[in-house]
């Protein structure tokens, strides 16, 4: 137990932290939404494929650590509200995740072999709603990933039984 009560306080505020983090690269996302509208299709696949590329490891390893520590808050908290508050933190933690590996990361994947020296016959005729979806998407993992950080600073202490 007393393992607990230094653990589960530490777990809760890293967790809220990254998730945080993660967030916040979702909320740069949609900052750059405007201003990418108004790119024309090479600087826009110029920006996703030469710019954006160190967000692939950087972000990877956040949104591990995300769910990571969820998910070990759920394993470690001897409470049952705890464990609930956790749970709901780890469920909304990999919603987000899935937002991402089955909606962004297709679109990512056919970004990626885009180039910015393409003739005009081969820019993508839908490069335009694959730009918006991808914002769209980084949205709505925006709001999953507040909730999860809320969810995750919400998480109690351990309750300590009163001496009698």
């Amino acid at each position: 137990m007393i393992l607990a009560d230094r653990l589960i306080p530490a777990l809760r505020l890293a967790t809220t932290v990254v998730t945080g983090l993660q967030a916040g690269v979702s909320y740069a996302h949609a900052l750059q939404a405007p201003g990418k509208r108004a790119l024309p299709a090479r600087d826009l696949m110029r920006f996703q494929t030469e710019i954006l590329k160190p967000y692939r490891l950087g972000t990877g390893a956040v949104e591990a650590l995300t769910l990571i520590g969820a998910l070990s808050l759920l394993a470690g908290h001897p409470d049952r509200r705890g464990r609930r508050r956790a749970a709901a933190t780890a469920a909304v933690t990999a919603a987000a995740i899935g937002v991402w590996a089955v909606a962004i990361e297709p679109i990512n994947g056919r970004l990626s072999t885009w180039r910015a020296d393409l003739g005009a016959d081969e820019i993508p005729d839908d490069w335009q709603e694959l730009r918006d979806r991808w914002h769209r998407l980084h949205g709505v993992r925006l709001l999953l990933l507040l909730v999860a950080a809320g969810a995750a600073a919400a998480v109690p202490p351990v309750a300590r039984p009163c001496p009698s």
